[in-house]
């Protein structure tokens, strides 16, 4: 992968050199993680007291123990067999076996390998520099379709086709400022639903990559975005200033206003074709990771169910990419590939929660003051959550030495007191509208 190099004027001999040495400590780095955090087992390994997520019944089953002996999985057994001798067992604490999770739409380095695996990635299509899925300039969705395409990627590249002219060239910035046009666009219209009855009669499937859509439209100067909300405070301080940049140029309250509504109209088409039937697939245009999250989360504002989504993300890319006999679920005789969602459950619920607050907040704020109250909901986060530890933990502190049990109860007692106070006050906000989802990032189109 190419860097800009940048040097002090008189240096420009050691631009090479700075690459060969910028490559080597890559590599060596990765060879670190590897060591560090890879395990190789010769026995076979059983993992107990885990509940497997079943793609076909869309449901967890009740608690079990996967063996796997090498790459394979060997048998998922009831949760009271007893260990076979020489087994390395592991204790799953009653979490969830998923299995690893496919991101469709990736531009691939060597660096992006640790974070997919982190969040449950265990497989990806690397689109590389090909343009498979997309419109061409001067083309439309439908054109591609009477040619055969069996993939659309790029949602914004589909509904391009319905709002330009023939004469209107997308090989410019164009291909995003025309997105305010989506706006206009009635569903229900003689053109779109043409487009809908050719993917629908034809099986073809749509990779939205709506979370790159969401950053590029929905990003604003200064602003932590939506759909990075949940995480973005832990990042490194280079990391969050990269993330608040928009995007895209916006003029003035207008223009502000447009790309949100055009926004909506995409997750209202995206809802209409789930409706419809046609297989979405998941995939960022973002790197995976975190981002793959956050189209995981979009995917369920779409009208998918939960559990529709993490079928759609590993069952169905499976079969779509004809891997079914050996990845996409957890059963006997497949490769061992999946993922705990132990102590990820609780991750999870944090990026569905916290990003659906700050999505209610904005809805509800005028727009001249969505800034400062995004701002204000991260200060009021973190000072509130650093409270509550500190009020919890003092009374635990206290308490623990004389009455052990009584402190546990002291705490959760707090814990319910601030659940409550929430609940509480959360009954006087109504939702006029729509909520507008919020923001990622790469090259969409």
């Amino acid at each position: 992968m190419s860097h800009m190099v940048l040097v002090r004027e008189g240096y420009e001999q050691e631009e090479n050199r700075l690459r060969t040495l910028a490559a080597e400590l890559s590599a060596q780095r990765l060879e670190r993680i590897q060591q560090q955090t890879a395990h190789y087992f010769k026995q076979p390994v059983r993992i107990r007291n885990v509940r497997v997520f079943d793609p076909h019944t869309l449901t967890l089953r009740e608690p079990a123990s996967v063996v796997f002996l090498g790459r394979t999985i060997s048998s998922v057994q009831p949760a009271d067999r007893p260990d076979s001798p020489g087994e390395i067992v592991i204790d799953g604490k009653g979490g969830t076996l998923i299995a690893g999770m496919f991101e469709m739409h990736g531009h691939r380095s060597q660096e992006q390998g640790p974070l997919d695996l982190a969040t449950g990635i265990t497989s990806v299509r690397d689109m590389g520099n090909a343009n498979a899925g997309h419109v061409p300039a001067f083309g439309t969705a439908d054109g591609m379709l009477d040619a055969s395409y069996d993939e659309l990627t790029h949602i914004n590249q589909l509904m391009l086709g319905w709002v330009l002219k023939p004469d209107e060239d997308t090989r410019s910035l164009l291909r995003f400022t025309a997105m305010k046009r989506f706006t206009l666009l009635a569903l229900d219209s003689a053109p779109v639903l043409a487009t809908l009855k050719r993917i629908t009669s034809r099986g073809v499937a749509v990779e939205p990559t709506v979370a790159i859509h969401e950053a590029g439209m929905l990003s604003r100067d200064g602003q932590i975005p939506v759909g990075q909300a949940s995480y973005l405070e832990h990042m490194p301080i280079g990391y969050q200033r990269d993330a608040k940049p928009a995007w895209f140029a916006i003029e003035g309250p207008e223009d502000d206003a447009a790309f949100r509504a055009a926004f909506v109209k995409i997750m209202d088409t995206l809802r209409l074709m789930h409706q419809r039937g046609v297989l979405l697939i998941p995939g960022t245009d973002l790197g995976g990771s975190f981002a793959y999250h956050r189209e995981l989360e979009l995917f369920e504002q779409m009208g998918l169910t939960r559990a529709e989504v993490i079928r759609g993300a590993t069952w169905d890319m499976a079969r779509y990419l004809g891997a079914d006999q050996t990845l996409g679920s957890i059963e006997p005789r497949k490769l061992a590939d999946f993922f705990s969602a132990a102590w990820r459950a609780c991750g999870i619920g944090i990026g569905l929660s916290f990003p659906g607050l700050s999505v209610l907040m904005l809805d509800l704020s005028p727009q001249h003051e969505q800034g400062r109250n995004s701002s204000a909901l991260q200060r009021c986060d973190a000072l509130a959550t650093t409270a509550a530890l500190a009020l919890a933990g003092i009374a635990f502190a206290q308490m623990q030495r004389m009455q052990p049990g009584l402190a546990f109860a002291v705490v959760f007692a707090i814990a319910a007191v601030i659940v409550g106070l929430g609940a509480w006050r959360a009954w006087r906000v109504a939702v006029a509208c729509r909520a507008t989802p919020g923001a990622r990032r790469s090259d969409f189109g």
